[in-house]
């Protein structure tokens, strides 16, 4: 399998040299399968700039992995901004984890308008532990 990460590291690094966004979010997730935080945070944070919300969230999950929520909120809150409705699925997870839970609630519908069934699971969850067993 190593062999396949070199060839796809190769095609997501061509892929990077010639401005695709997307690229630089794809050899970001391989890095952190790799366990290359350094190198994964570099060129995600890079698709984030170049406007791929998929960077967004990959980044602030690694962001919310490595303690680091502020990071998080400010990377999933620039992909919710993008209109990535992962980003504001895990946006409302993060205000969760936090005890934010109005925000949670604001985020999580975001996501659950924007069709990401993620965020009606975490919304779900979210109403049974309040005991809001209506909504």
């Amino acid at each position: 399998q190593q062999g396949r990460h070199v060839e796809a590291e190769d095609v997501f690094t061509e892929g990077r040299r010639l401005g695709d966004p997307q690229a630089s979010t794809q050899l970001g997730a391989l890095y952190l399968l790799q366990g290359l935080h350094a190198e994964a945070e570099e060129v995600l944070r890079e698709g984030c700039r170049l406007g791929d919300p998929n960077a967004s969230m990959h980044l602030g999950v690694h962001y919310v992995q490595q303690g680091r929520h502020v990071e998080a909120e400010d990377v999933f809150t620039e992909g919710r901004r993008l209109g990535d409705p992962q980003a504001s699925t895990q946006l409302g997870a993060l205000y969760l984890l936090q005890g934010l839970h109005a925000e949670a609630e604001e985020v999580l519908r975001e996501g659950c308008r924007l069709g990401d069934p993620n965020a009606s699971m975490h919304l779900g969850v979210h109403y049974v532990q309040q005991g809001r067993h209506v909504e």
